[in-house]
């Protein structure tokens, strides 16, 4: 009925057993469904051990043999690693027509050498891409963030929006975040996730809203909540703005 039904623009792939390759099967099964539907734009996989054996593998195999390529991947919980972001951006730079404009790998086991990764595919002038979430990815550090900063900062274009919330990143985000962005705020993603992500002393909470004030136009949105900032701290991000308000965020997320 899938392959039949080619009209289908979503699919997602929730809870699918460990035992047996069970998921390989699945995908296997699924594979007519994925090279002949041609409106599929977005594929969703919750909670997926994609740490089995080949299970990347054959998904990137079966994506590179589509005609027209999936808009958004979503592989959220799946249990992917520094090996596994290897395979899967390895084939999107390889066969650029199948990297999707917005991936989204939150709640994974990524690590620096992940970020690494995926910096290098950011850095890839035929790679055009929307949207970056890694959200709860806790063995990120500050050095795994720094790579990824510094590959946004030396794009053409700037992501529309970059999520990195619920990171126990270990320190002062925002000084390897400014010491990317600070010849091109305008490369800074419009939209900005940094939620429960970083602990900053006042010093850079002022750099950081200096910073974003020397944009040409306005963040749509920046969310920095849960990140125990003062009120001191506030007035000093804040403030940076006085001189030029009108670019403020739309949405200033506290």
């Amino acid at each position: 009925h899938l392959c039949i039904n080619r009209s289908i623009r979503c699919l997602e792939l929730r809870e699918i057993g460990d035992s047996d390759g069970e998921l390989v099967q699945s995908i296997t099964c699924l594979e007519p469904f994925f090279e002949k539907n041609d409106e599929l734009k977005c594929i969703v996989g919750r909670k997926l051990n994609m740490r089995q054996s080949n299970v990347i593998s054959l998904l990137v195999t079966i994506l590179s043999r589509r005609q027209f390529s999936v808009e958004e991947i979503q592989l959220i919980d799946c249990k992917i690693g520094d090996e596994e972001i290897q395979i899967l951006l390895s084939a999107f730079k390889k066969h650029p027509t199948i990297g999707p404009k917005k991936i989204c790998l939150d709640s994974n086991r990524i690590g620096d050498e992940g970020c690494r990764t995926i910096s290098e595919y950011l850095e890839d002038k035929r790679v055009e891409i929307e949207l970056l979430s890694l959200s709860d990815n806790s063995r990120i550090t500050l050095t795994g963030f720094q790579h990824i900063a510094k590959a946004l900062a030396g794009r053409r274009r700037a992501l529309r929006k970059l999520d990195v919330s619920r990171n126990n990143f270990g320190g002062n985000l925002l000084t390897p975040f400014v010491e990317a962005f600070s010849s091109d705020p305008d490369m800074i993603p419009d939209e900005l996730d940094l939620t429960s992500s970083t602990s900053a002393d006042t010093q850079s909470w002022r750099i950081f809203g200096k910073l974003l004030a020397r944009r040409r136009f306005p963040m749509t949105a920046i969310r920095l909540g849960r990140n125990s900032i003062s009120h001191i701290d506030l007035s000093a991000f804040v403030t940076a703005f006085n001189s030029r308000p009108r670019s403020t965020p739309k949405i200033l997320d506290l």
